[in-house]
């Protein structure tokens, strides 16, 4: 079998937003290990101002993975077009079975579309939470526009749409046009989220948190749909929680938010780590005793998966695709998205649960048999075999 990935970016262009990045990424390398011949077009955009350091034009292997990069049409920070990315295409997309794209509000979307339509490959288009009704919210009038003269007739010439979740499909539902569709999770790689228990001392010394304190951890954008304000509302509430903030502050919103805690008085327990890579990250994760993700609206939460791959309990509202999927866990906790809600988790957390040994292996085997790379591809595999279309 032969698979084509038409992206707008790839590895290691993670200043885009790491989730799309790396669960394709990762699930491109899993495919690969499972003996499907995998390839990605991509652009060399890297969201900088420099483009990304790679080779044009030709092969790059990445774990399996056979990676084309070509130049970015308008700049190093833009993914609209690409016009080398385009003629490669029409030379070389009907030596695939199948053609996966993610770029549906771009030119690349669109003319992948058009040309696997014009040499009769069938395509999937993944849309990762681009069409839930809150993220169309953002630019509206210029995304329905768009829709309306360029993707609705691009997408429906697909032959499924694939969903990471029930949520995506709900929120999604009346952008589809009732196409077929496939859901299948993301994936996270086992080994590179793990627990590090040996540096929780190490950590919280650091970070001046007391070796006794629960500590309750956050990982995302300051975006203000992930509501790290009721987090930190929240703390007002449960006196003895610390609170560790990790993300960038692209959105410009974190002096606001360190003002806010100023204000509440709870600004010596908050800690903002900036953003941390993934062996720093599995130690700041290790470091907590809670995971949290409160968020409006979360297409999936793969971050939710990467905490419970280091043993850790989550506690997510039910605005995150991934809770229709582990609500039924016994370390998993509905938060609603009020302070108080929060605040009360966190206070029958710690009588009910702190005071027992947390099996932190248990979570971690959950994770990986729901989320695990193979377990994922697996079943990517079995969906999309009924699409593909025989070798030439």
């Amino acid at each position: 079998m032969r698979v084509l990935f038409v992206l707008p970016v790839y590895e290691p262009a993670r200043a885009f937003g790491g989730g799309v990045v790396t669960s394709l990424a990762t699930l491109c390398r899993a495919l690969a290990k499972l003996g499907v011949s995998v390839t990605v077009y991509a652009t060399n955009a890297s969201g900088t101002d420099e483009a990304l350091d790679v080779p044009l034009g030709r092969p790059v292997d990445l774990g399996g993975v056979n990676v084309y990069y070509f130049k970015s049409t308008f700049g190093p920070k833009s993914i609209f077009h690409s016009t080398s990315l385009t003629e490669k295409l029409w030379q070389t997309v009907d030596q695939f079975n199948l053609v996966y794209v993610a770029a549906w509000f771009m030119w690349i979307g669109i003319e992948a579309a058009r040309i696997c339509q014009k040499k009769k490959v069938p395509m999937i288009a993944g849309i990762h939470g681009g069409f839930s009704a809150r993220a169309r919210k953002k630019s509206y009038l210029k995304k329905k526009l768009f829709r309306e003269l360029f993707m609705r007739r691009a997408l429906n010439s697909a032959a499924a749409v694939h969903l990471t979740c029930k949520v995506e499909q709900e929120t999604s539902q009346d952008w589809l046009d009732n196409l077929p569709t496939i859901l299948v999770p993301n994936a996270v790689d086992p080994e590179k989220f793990y627990p590090c228990s040996q540096s929780r001392s190490d950590f919280r010394a650091r970070y001046r948190i007391p070796e006794s304190a629960p500590v309750l951890i956050s990982v995302s954008r300051f975006d203000w749909m992930k509501r790290v304000d009721l987090l930190i509302g929240a703390l007002s509430r449960v006196k003895d929680w610390y609170l560790v903030c990790v993300g960038d502050d692209a959105s410009g919103r974190g002096p606001a938010l360190k003002r806010y805690a100023e204000h509440l008085g709870v600004s010596e327990r908050i800690v903002w780590t900036g953003f941390l890579k993934a062996k720093d990250l599995c130690i700041a994760l290790s470091a907590a005793d809670l995971f949290s993700l409160i968020s409006e609206s979360e297409n999936f939460g793969i971050v939710v998966v990467e905490a419970m791959m280091c043993g850790l309990p989550v506690m997510i509202s039910r605005n995150v695709g991934v809770w229709e999927m582990i609500n039924n866990q016994d370390f998993t906790i509905r938060a609603d998205l009020s302070i108080e809600s929060i605040a009360k988790s966190l206070s029958l957390f710690r009588e009910k649960t702190l005071g027992s040994k947390i099996d932190k292996s248990y979570i971690r085997q959950v994770a990986i048999d729901m989320f695990s790379p193979q377990a994922v591809t697996k079943q990517f595999i079995r969906e999309i075999q009924k699409f593909i279309q025989p070798q030439k």
